[in-house]
């Protein structure tokens, strides 16, 4: 089938099929703002776009994922009407389309719900949270922007029983590649 995406916005950034084949993820600018937007593949009709609620904050029913090092975990106000405060940068769909990730040049990681596009989780990076920090790099060398909050290049889940040690093989995991130089780890909570 095929069919044409039309955006208003542009550049779009980056897309996902998810690993069953039925929907398309599209991570698309609107101004500086990063969005997502959901279609399905079958059809090509739109589904609708993930979006951060008015002044909402994370709450205590959303799963925690925790740096293997520090948590980082942040309860800030969100934006209305976009995923990502800056373009968001990568997707993902964990290994059976439960859940989206997508990550930004604003420095957050957010965990979607696939189907109802509602927020799962979230975290903010911080050039402070990596162990080794002689090698991040806190001012970017070509812009040179602070670097306090490293926005996320790229971000990937991690099947279940691909990392070893314990708790491995019992939920899933996500890695992230920031503008720092970091590569960062992260494990959901309370599955170990």
């Amino acid at each position: 089938t095929n069919f044409n995406i039309s955006l208003v916005s542009k550049p779009i950034r980056c897309v996902k099929i998810s690993n069953k084949g039925k929907l398309l993820a599209v991570a698309h600018d609107m101004g500086i703002y990063g969005c997502v937007s959901l279609y399905d593949i079958e059809t090509g009709d739109y589904i609708g776009d993930y979006t951060n609620n008015m002044h909402s904050t994370a709450s205590n029913t959303e799963r925690d994922y925790t740096n293997n090092m520090h948590s980082t975990a942040s309860n800030t106000e969100s934006l209305v009407g976009y995923a990502h405060a800056k373009s968001c940068m990568s997707l993902d769909f964990n290994s059976n389309d439960e859940y989206l990730l997508s990550s930004g040049l604003d420095g957050k990681f957010i965990v979607w719900e696939t189907i109802t596009r509602e927020k799962a989780a979230s975290n903010k990076l911080s050039c402070n949270d990596i162990e080794n920090s002689e090698k991040i790099v806190s001012v970017d060398e070509v812009t040179l922007e602070n670097l306090s909050t490293p926005g996320i290049l790229d971000c990937k889940y991690i099947s279940k029983n691909i990392r070893g040690g314990l708790g491995g093989g019992k939920n899933e995991a996500i890695v992230v590649v920031s503008l720092d130089r970091g590569v960062r780890w992260y494990r959901e909570a309370g599955g170990i």
